[in-house]
């Protein structure tokens, strides 16, 4: 930029040469902004992917443990049906004992 003299006004070519710089500084702006819209961009997608990533990763968790726990129920039942049966087994038991016993 041409040097400054507060004491005289500005010429045509100092106008000229003040754009010019002016539409430079602006031309390097907007490339910059570019890049940086770019970058902002390529991040954005990259924390959409991770988080798709986490999201199938805890919906796959989710399910595991859905599945875990509708075992643990069956086998809740079915233990429950075991010792139901051994409480009649041994409810009985004395009764056997005793028909053995008066066979002798």
């Amino acid at each position: 930029m041409p040097e400054k003299n507060g004491n005289l006004p500005a010429t045509k070519s100092d106008l000229e040469a003040t754009r010019s710089e002016l539409n430079t500084k602006i031309d390097r702006l907007a490339v910059e902004l570019i890049k940086t819209n770019a970058r902002i961009d390529k991040t954005t997608e990259a924390i959409r992917s991770d988080l798709r990533a986490f999201r199938n990763e805890l919906l796959t968790a989710y399910e595991a443990s859905v599945v875990k726990g509708k075992r643990y129920g069956e086998k809740t039942l079915t233990h429950g049906a075991i010792l139901l049966d051994h409480e009649d087994k041994l409810k009985d038991h004395g009764k056997r004992l005793s028909a053995l016993e008066g066979r002798r």
